[in-house]
């Protein structure tokens, strides 16, 4: 019987169930205006779109939403909508807000050059996360 050697488990990575999570590395921001028309208007949101890479695969992504959790603990992906407080920074409570604080960044740029995780939401697009995943699940 060949012997293999084995791996070096003290400096190997845990890694991931295929289609779980992902490591990302954001590499980009930028805003993107949507728009929106109804019946009675015609209005202008901007939205954060986040430029992702792995090295797990070959992807090249633009992530605009995150999950974030509900009062009742429940999750769902959410919009990284541009809110503004009265002071013209972003509102925390937004999920973009949510998303900085939860990566401790101060601004959308803090996060360029970064390493998060990536899942998948309900939809089956890859998202951030707002809150520890570890603790309360993705789904």
């Amino acid at each position: 019987m060949k012997k293999t050697n084995p791996p070096d488990v003290l400096n190997t990575s845990i890694g991931v169930v295929d289609g779980d999570s992902y490591e990302l590395e954001i590499v980009g921001a930028s805003v993107k205006s949507i728009t929106f028309k109804d019946d009675h208007e015609t209005r202008n949101s901007d939205k954060v779109f986040l430029k992702c890479e792995t090295d797990e695969r070959d992807w090249e992504l633009q992530i605009s939403e995150a999950l974030v959790l509900t009062q009742s603990g429940q999750t769902k992906s959410q919009g990284l909508w541009v809110q503004l407080d009265k002071n013209k920074q972003i509102y925390p409570h937004s999920t973009l807000g949510k998303l900085l604080s939860y990566h401790k960044a101060k601004t959308v740029n803090d996060l360029v050059g970064s390493t998060v995780i990536g899942y998948r939401n309900e939809k089956g697009y890859v998202v951030l996360t707002t809150y520890d995943v570890d603790k309360h699940g993705s789904k």
